[in-house]
């Protein structure tokens, strides 16, 4: 992989990443009894993305150790401030084999940041895992602001945005500002994501790549989370 498209892959998944260092409000309700989880309904959003989305379902896939380890990317480089966020963002990798997912993606034509080789895309992402993982378990206290640094390749600060109500279930937002450090001095480009345990075993997770419209953001969540649940 060349450098150029190595920062894409390490940006992509430090966003995937920092999610885990995030929390929905305080005092949420508690969530409402589990119900049956169909993960490939969330292809019933294809037709449901913002104009201007080119959309395809991605083939249903299972995340392997191996396919683990290329998310990881650089992340085992990478500093943390607060340096104690930084377990809580690797936690739980690798918690995370064996699990299946579903996945939507839309991306336009237009790049994240002039000059950067990499589409405004959106994905939406249901898992369904074989064993129990849940975000909230791996939030600390005092990461609702944050700051990464993998040397040579790219550095971002993290913060935690408000999300909407969704049946009493507990929703994480982040919203991530990424630089690569190989595009020249100013470029970068927002990461909003979305995240939500619909039950100990299955999740929904939607991510605004250069995309930063939180309101349809937050649209599609609510209309994954109906179709997963009928």
């Amino acid at each position: 992989m060349d450098r150029g498209r190595a920062w894409i892959v390490v940006a992509i998944a430090v966003g995937a990443l920092v999610v885990s260092c995030s929390k929905g409000g305080d005092d949420a309700p508690p969530p409402s009894p589990a119900r049956p989880v169909d993960i490939a309904a969330v292809g019933k959003l294809q037709d449901q993305f913002p104009p201007g989305f080119t959309v395809q379902r991605l083939p249903r896939s299972v995340l392997t150790k191996d396919k683990l380890d290329q998310m990881n990317g650089g992340m085992d480089a990478a500093t943390f401030d607060p340096p104690e966020c930084a377990e809580s963002m690797m936690g739980r990798i690798p918690m995370m084999v064996g699990a299946t997912m579903e996945t939507i993606n839309g991306v336009t034509t237009e790049a994240v940041a002039p000059g950067l080789p990499l589409p405004k895309m959106i994905n939406v992402i249901a898992t369904e895992s074989p064993t129990p993982v849940s975000l909230e378990s791996f939030y600390k206290e005092g990461c609702e602001n944050s700051t990464m640094v993998i040397p040579d390749k790219v550095e971002g600060t993290v913060e935690t945005i408000e999300t909407p109500d969704i049946d009493g279930l507990k929703v994480h937002g982040t919203r991530s500002v990424i630089k690569p450090l190989t595009s020249g001095p100013g470029v970068s480009f927002e990461q909003i994501m979305y995240e939500i345990d619909l039950d100990d075993h299955h999740g929904l997770k939607v991510q605004g790549v250069g995309y930063s419209d939180v309101s349809a953001l937050q649209a599609l969540l609510v209309k994954a989370v109906k179709a997963v649940r009928g």
